[in-house]
């Protein structure tokens, strides 16, 4: 990761966190994170190159624009807002929680994951759904947990 990428995400998570505490009802209990991820007015907008679909002609067919890179964007028509973010909340919570029976889904449609960020409780099962005509390949690059690489066949 370039070292703007690794400043600008920085700065990102920086201001949702001291913008939002939040604290569990008791040990364990719920609570609801609500905010807007901005990018730091001091920081420059990442110049956003567009993915590069030309490897597959099924995957290119399937945008008429260029993609940009997902985790690049800024909205700077909605005052710089960042649109994929993940917040974590690392101190206050004493209690472990349950990982949900239901798994996350992770679909590929027009060569892309959707959604882009999403958050899982370990444990918790993933579903990682093709609904694209054309065979893709599943990586994981995992660190702490097993790695897997499967090839998965296309929706039709």
């Amino acid at each position: 990761m370039k070292t703007r990428q690794i400043m600008m995400w920085a700065a990102c998570i920086a201001t949702a966190a001291m913008a939002m505490p939040v604290l569990a009802d008791g040990k364990k209990g719920t609570a609801v994170i609500k905010g807007k991820v901005v990018l730091d007015s001091t920081a420059t907008a990442p110049k956003i190159k567009p993915l590069d679909m030309k490897a597959d002609a099924v995957c290119a067919k399937e945008h008429s624009k260029p993609v940009p890179d997902q985790g690049m964007i800024v909205y700077a028509s909605e005052g710089n807002g960042v649109p994929f973010v993940f917040v974590s909340i690392k101190k206050g919570i004493t209690d472990k929680y349950d990982a949900p029976e239901k798994p996350v889904v992770i679909d590929q449609k027009g060569c892309m994951y959707h959604p882009h960020v999403l958050g899982m409780i370990a444990g918790q099962g993933m579903d990682i759904i093709n609904s694209d005509n054309v065979n893709h390949n599943i990586h994981s690059l995992a660190q702490k947990n097993p790695q897997f690489n499967f090839a998965q066949p296309n929706a039709a």
